[in-house]
C-alpha cells in the first residue's frame, strides 16, 4: 500500500478512558484518503478523548459550551514548512453513544468522523460550501469502507 509521503505518520493519543479502534484501520483509512487528498501529507494527530475534554476544547476554541464528536486543527504551517497536515480529535465517549444509536460499530462511526475531520484538515468546509464536503465524505464512506454513509448531524 503506498502513503502519501513515504515518510507518512499517524500520531493516535488516546486520552479517553475506552479503548480506540486498531491503529491499523485507522491507518490504512487516513492513507487510502490523503493519498488522494492530501499526496505531500507527512504527518496526521489523532487523539481521542472523553466528552468532558472535548467540551473544555469545543469551549476553547469555538466558544461553543457543548460537546460534538469530531474536530479538526490544521497545522496553518508557512508554505515549504515540514507537512504535518494537523490534528483531527474524536469524543469516543460520544461516538460510542452515537454508534449505538445508528446501529454500527464504535470502529464504524470512529471511520466516519475520522475521514470528516480529515476533510476538514484538507480545506473543506461543509459550513460554507453548497454540499461538496458531505459529498466527498460519502464518497470516501462508500470508498474506503465499503459502506453506505451514516447520517451526521
Amino acid at each position: 500500500m503506498g502513503r502519501p509521503s513515504k515518510n507518512f505518520w499517524l500520531d493516535v493519543q488516546n486520552r479517553s478512558r475506552h479503548r480506540p479502534p486498531s491503529s491499523r484501520h485507522l491507518l490504512a483509512l487516513v492513507i487510502a484518503i490523503l493519498r488522494k487528498e492530501s499526496p505531500r501529507t507527512e504527518g496526521v494527530g489523532l487523539i481521542f478523548v472523553d466528552d468532558a475534554e472535548m467540551k473544555r476544547i469545543n469551549t476553547t476554541h469555538r466558544k461553543k459550551k457543548k460537546t460534538t464528536d469530531v474536530l479538526s486543527f490544521p497545522s496553518h504551517l508557512p508554505k515549504g514548512a515540514y507537512p504535518y497536515l494537523g490534528d483531527v480529535v474524536i469524543s469516543l465517549s460520544l461516538a460510542r453513544t452515537l454508534a449505538k444509536s445508528a446501529g454500527v460499530s464504535t470502529t464504524r462511526y470512529c471511520s466516519t468522523l475520522l475521514i470528516h475531520g480529515l476533510l476538514h484538515l484538507c480545506g473543506y468546509d461543509h459550513e460554507k460550501d453548497k454540499g461538496e464536503m458531505m459529498n466527498r465524505q460519502a464518497y470516501w464512506e462508500r470508498r474506503a469502507l465499503k459502506s453506505d454513509p451514516l447520517p451526521m448531524g
